[in-house]
């Protein structure tokens, strides 16, 4: 599939619900009639990115933990001391952090799946027992590291709560670099990244 179909699917709604606003076919025509599903872009081949060899994980300089963690495939809340951790008090900047994976080179970004903590056995919102929601989140993607494109931001609310099945979010964008910034979360001012996992083609 040409790049003229990557660029359809990179629109305001490819974003919200992975479908772009006029569509190409595999032969590269156009065609404003049947949706063109962005996560489709893989032909049937999508791979768990993140896991190849040569993604080197970073993390903002302020935090604790080991940014490797993040690729580690392990999503258990005990394992939050090893993945990046810092505690900070907001959910704007300048108290966002951030971490990111380098992809060694550009791709076709179909999602991501980001664990945070979510075992608390308490809460102070509204999401019930044993769960927690992180705010400031924002999701952005870049080709280059220095320019950065946002996929989704959540804003300064708390939320999506977290749980085992992490929350995953629709890319649809040629990338190499992924990164997700958050601020502190709904029962305490700290912030828990354990797996980003990338996927795409």
């Amino acid at each position: 599939i040409g790049s003229q179909c990557a660029v359809t699917c990179e629109d305001p709604d490819a974003i919200t619900n992975g479908y772009g606003v006029a569509h190409c076919k595999l032969d590269n025509t156009w065609d404003y009639n049947q949706p063109w599903n962005c996560t489709d872009m893989c032909n049937g081949n999508e791979i768990l990115l993140s896991q190849e060899s040569g993604v080197v994980p970073t993390m903002a300089g302020s935090m604790d933990g080991a940014a490797s963690a993040l690729i580690d495939g392990i999503h258990n809340p005990l394992s939050w001391p090893a993945s990046p951790h810092v505690g900070v008090a907001g959910c704007t900047s300048p108290n966002l952090v951030w971490v990111q994976l380098d992809l060694g080179g550009t791709r076709w970004v179909t999602k991501i799946t980001l664990w945070m903590y979510y075992g608390s056995g308490y809460t102070l919102d509204s999401f019930g027992p044993s769960s927690r929601g992180y705010c400031g989140k924002l999701v952005q993607v870049s080709h280059d590291g220095a320019d950065w494109t946002d996929i989704v931001n959540f804003g300064s609310g708390y939320g999506p709560a977290e749980t085992d099945m992490g929350v995953t979010v629709v890319i649809g964008h040629y990338a190499q670099h992924i990164r997700v910034h958050s601020g502190r979360n709904s029962v305490n001012e700290a912030v828990h990244f354990l797996e980003l996992a990338v996927f795409g083609c």
